[in-house]
């Protein structure tokens, strides 16, 4: 997705440039933001009809009619609890470019100027590491998770943040980019992937689980009392991710799933004499 910007001289006062900002065509009135140049510090851009605010490494674009239904607007985002009341229709579109981005892109141009800015999505469709060394890397990672605790890293390049879901028992990606340099606190069940989208998507089902927690008493006091049926596809599960860390080598890993697995067989079997008698 590419932002069209264009800078032009402002009406209302000598020592300001607005610039047009848009997605879509820079010349339809209906689809265009504005923001001027004493705007840039302060993280949003009001006018009479739209608002521009830096929204968590996105770009918040809401705009209203002065016709038709009613709206309440909640300006909590670097304006306080105030409310503001709108007669007319309300919209709200998110850009994943950041404001600094932003605003280093219209420092850059003077009136009668025009440029595009990428968004920091743009690649992120792209896959361009190897998948088995992304997965054993992710997976060595993971391995790492063995105590609790929030802990800061610096992210070493741009990449995601993963979360272990204790309900789905599996890893998501987190929808907001994390950039080179950024300092991040994660939890115990958070650790950063250092890649594309399409990369973490090709693989994340193939990860290992999260140490604390698949292979703990906590989990496998979670297996107590659930259907034959579950405790089979769990045997499934832990079988494949043996066999992943197998061909990674990693014996740790393959120690502490052996376990589990031991522990789930035995559950199993204790399920089918109960089924005999």
């Amino acid at each position: 997705m590419k932002l069209k910007i264009k800078c032009e001289e402002s009406r209302y006062a000598e020592d300001k440039k607005a610039f047009i900002i848009t997605g879509w065509d820079i010349n339809e009135p209906r689809s265009r933001f504005y923001i001027y140049s004493n705007e840039f510090d302060r993280g949003f851009a009001l006018d009479g009809r739209n608002e521009v605010f830096d929204y968590n490494k996105q770009i918040m674009f809401r705009s209203h009619s002065r016709f038709g239904m009613r709206k309440t607007v909640v300006t909590d985002i670097g304006l306080g609890p105030e409310k503001q009341y709108y007669d007319g229709h309300y919209t709200e579109n998110l850009f994943n470019i950041t404001w600094k981005d932003l605003v280093a892109a219209c420092k850059k141009i003077k009136p009668g100027d025009t440029t595009e800015i990428s968004s920091w999505d743009e690649g992120e469709d792209k896959i361009t590491h190897n998948l088995m060394e992304v997965r054993k890397h992710l997976n060595d990672l993971i391995a790492k998770r063995t105590a609790y605790g929030v802990r800061k890293e610096i992210a070493p390049r741009k990449g995601y943040q993963l979360v272990w879901s204790n309900q789905q028992e599996r890893w998501l990606r987190g929808g907001i980019v994390t950039f080179k340099g950024e300092e991040m606190k994660l939890d115990a069940n958070y650790f950063f992937a250092p890649y594309t989208a399409a990369e973490i998507d090709a693989v994340i089902d193939n990860l290992g689980s999260l140490p604390i927690f698949a292979y703990s008493l906590e989990a496998k006091k979670g297996f107590l009392g659930r259907p034959k049926e579950e405790l089979e596809k769990h045997l499934e599960k832990l079988k494949t991710e043996m066999d992943i860390a197998e061909m990674e080598g990693d014996k740790i890993r393959m120690g502490t799933i052996a376990a589990t697995i031991i522990y789930v067989q035995n559950l199993l079997n204790q399920v089918g004499q109960e089924h005999l008698k």
